[in-house]
């Protein structure tokens, strides 16, 4: 069962007057400089407003990326502290280095409401690492942690599972919101409850399916996902996409699995790139096609499961929607979900990004803004930077 038991949640004016160290997850899509999706910087706003009205001076935590310890500059920091700035109208410094003497003076001496983000936490080993004095260096630089970050609270990193234990610490409004909008799927769904996994990897998310084959009443499967399921079914796939090592899991998984849903038919094509699919059933589909979006007779026998829902769980495409030509399948779904009213989570980036953009997201009870994160806790593992908040100093 998820439990909140023994965190301490910041409140009006709690903390206040202090140094406050927060950690957030503002790994958003950046090219050439330019943020392209500021979902997650906007998810953080109401943490972030109340810590300034408890005049505290606020030092923003992040990741962007993978740079293995490298300074690379298309990861950088410095996009999301231009972005933070316009967001809050005021002004938010860049911290290139926090780890010398000026940049320490800075923040100690900075007027309460000051906003400053420290350069991209990746560009040192230590973070990913999990190393002690990485931590210890860090936590210098404030008087208190707040951990805000769902989207990488399942990461045993530096910055998520060793400062709960240097600073007293406390729990983001962001987190507590994430928390709550996913102890329903994680404990007691209202009935009939349908989830549907898309996405590329089945790797990543067996564990899953794994468990909703148990808990759901219906797990509908489609996205690259859908075509490992479909070959350990002996059905062709042509060229598309699998994972043949976990085809032995998941031909264990499907012996037991009465409760789900794959495809039957599809829309395929030779390349990724072309302007226009073939619609097939899976049956017919060609040794030189690619399967690259659910077909019609797919997304309706999906919309009929969907109809009879209290509870819906959504996490990754249906289709290859970066081609619009692979959007049709992923579309007819989301503007069916969007109509029903019932209880409706919605999680992975480029499924949010794709509801926001065709204006489908005001009807859905929350947006999960951690993948790997959502899927931990749902899977019924526990999440490392939330049992060290648990355990945190006071």
């Amino acid at each position: 069962m998820l439990t909140f038991n023994g965190i301490r949640w910041i409140k009006p004016k709690n903390p206040a007057g202090k140094r406050v160290l927060v950690r957030v997850d503002f790994n958003v899509p950046i090219k050439n400089g330019k943020i392209e999706d500021d979902f997650r910087i906007k998810a953080h706003l109401p943490t972030l407003h109340a810590l300034l009205k408890g005049q505290n001076t606020v030092i923003i935590l992040t990741h962007i990326g993978k740079p293995a310890g490298k300074k690379i500059p298309a990861f950088s920091a410095r996009p999301i502290a231009r972005r933070l700035s316009k967001l809050l109208k005021r002004r938010v410094t860049l911290i290139s280095n926090p780890f010398t003497l000026p940049a320490a003076r800075t923040i100690k001496n900075a007027p309460a409401g000051s906003i400053f983000v420290i350069e991209n936490l990746r560009f040192w080993n230590g973070e990913e690492k999990k190393d002690e004095t990485f931590a210890n260096n860090l936590s210098r630089l404030g008087d208190v942690f707040v951990q805000d970050a769902f989207g990488v609270i399942h990461r045993a990193h530096a910055s998520i599972t060793r400062l709960p234990f240097l600073l007293p610490s406390y729990g983001g409004l962001l987190l507590k919101k994430e928390l709550t909008a996913l102890k329903p799927l994680a404990t007691n769904p209202k009935r009939p409850f349908v989830v549907i996994m898309g996405g590329v990897k089945i790797s990543t998310k067996l564990a899953l399916i794994r468990a909703f084959s148990q808990k759901a009443d219906r797990v509908l499967l489609g996205g690259a996902l859908a075509n490992t399921i479909l070959a350990a079914l002996a059905s062709p796939v042509g060229k598309s996409v699998i994972e043949k090592k976990t085809i032995p899991a998941v031909k264990r998984m499907l012996a037991n699995g009465t409760k789900l849903v794959f495809p039957k038919d599809a829309v395929v094509a030779s390349t990724q790139n072309a302007r226009r699919g073939t619609k097939k059933l899976i049956a017919d589909i060609a040794k030189t096609e690619i399967i690259l979006d659910i077909g019609p007779e797919t997304a309706t026998a999906f919309i009929r499961e969907l109809n009879r829902a209290k509870t819906i769980f959504w996490n990754g495409p249906l289709g290859f929607v970066e081609n619009n030509a692979f959007r049709a399948g992923t579309l007819k779904v989301a503007r069916a979900i969007h109509k029903l009213r019932c209880y409706k989570v919605i999680g992975g980036g480029d499924l949010i990004a794709f509801f926001h953009k065709r204006n489908l997201a005001s009807r859905i009870s929350h947006f999960a803004t951690g993948g790997g994160s959502t899927l931990t806790l749902l899977a019924g593992k526990k999440l490392p930077g939330l049992e060290a908040l648990k355990k945190a100093k006071r």
